[in-house]
């Protein structure tokens, strides 16, 4: 295993591996964002497996469609709350549209 860490996740800075004890690893960000893995019983190995640990990401055209969706419906939603003439049909046909996206891109794989 290697102990090269990738940049932080929420603001991109360099990490670095602090060992207290052998089974003591510490890896903190340092950026701004204070962002800190501790765990008093991990190995090393784990603390840097759990660090560059990533999300999956979904392809660009899947989340633009999954927002626009997710848009759609929540202006909707407002005019309800802003008295308007409210459709939960078109909300409830945005969510399922954004769902479907999901659902394709997952079948896709």
């Amino acid at each position: 295993m290697t102990d090269k860490l990738k940049p932080c996740p929420f603001c991109g800075e360099i990490a670095e591996i602090e060992n207290y004890l052998p089974e003591h690893t510490i890896i903190t960000c340092n950026g701004d964002c204070d962002v800190i893995i501790k765990d008093s019983y991990q190995s090393k190995e784990t603390a840097v497996e759990q660090w560059n640990k990533r999300a999956e990401t979904i392809p660009v055209a899947v989340a633009d469609k999954l927002e626009a969706e997710l848009r759609l419906a929540t202006l909707h939603y407002k005019r309800q709350e802003d008295g308007l003439i409210w459709n939960k049909d078109v909300v409830t046909h945005r969510l399922i549209n954004a769902l479907s996206a999901l659902t394709e891109y997952e079948a896709s794989k």
